[in-house]
């Protein structure tokens, strides 16, 4: 524990099976910080070079990948499948009537997720959430996405996860994993090292999601 009644620090890591069985000393090695100090800024800055801003990456909203959503479709195919069948029938009028009902599902289809994407794009860069972290010795709090691996996090309560880390230290800690595991019981943490490699959400007692 910390002065404050922190309630768990973590290092931020990837490929969490990897960092389950090692000991705090060999994790904090590993991403060359310091357990008291954390990184140093120009290791932040190497490490933001090497590894990008800690943020999902998500593709812009692609128009000919949406249109494609709205004709793959089982039902389209059907309707096709009908359009074409009564043309070779000689029901041309059938036909093309269908074929305007198909442009008219897809269009509908396309222009409410085209624009239901732009609108949660929008939201997406208006939420920003803040960490606390140790850096140059100093607790400072700074945005979610300038968070890099070797980062000391410090965890206090009602605070998100905003990267997958290994506990260093943990004191009564318990984590909300409900929207990744759909486990509605809080999931006890330790810093404790595991006896093998965990590669699941259920098992990886000592890593934060």
């Amino acid at each position: 524990m910390y002065e404050n009644n922190l309630t768990g620090s973590g290092v931020a890591v990837q490929n969490f099976g990897l960092f389950t069985t090692m000991l705090v000393e060999e994790v904090v090695a590993y991403w060359k910080t310091n357990r008291e100090q954390g990184l140093s800024s120009d290791a932040v800055i190497a490490a933001r070079k090497e590894y990008g801003s800690n943020q999902l990456q998500t593709n812009e909203s692609r128009i000919w990948l949406l249109l494609w959503r709205q004709i793959n479709s089982s039902f389209v195919y059907l309707l096709f499948s009908a359009a074409i069948l009564s043309l070779l029938l000689g029901e041309v009028l059938n036909g093309c009537m269908i074929f305007f009902v198909i442009l008219i599902m897809v269009l509908f289809g396309f222009y409410q997720e085209f624009f239901a994407e732009k609108t949660l794009e929008s939201l997406r860069g208006r939420i920003t959430y803040h960490v606390k972290v140790r850096r140059n010795g100093q607790i400072i709090t700074l945005a979610s996405h300038e968070l890099v691996p070797g980062d000391i996090v410090i965890l206090e309560p009602g605070d998100l996860i905003v990267a997958d880390m290994r506990f260093i230290e943990a004191e009564h800690c318990t984590v909300d994993e409900s929207t990744l595991t759909g486990e509605s019981i809080a999931v006890i943490k330790t810093a404790d090292v595991l006896s093998h490699a965990e590669e699941t959400l259920f098992g990886a007692h000592n890593i934060g999601f």
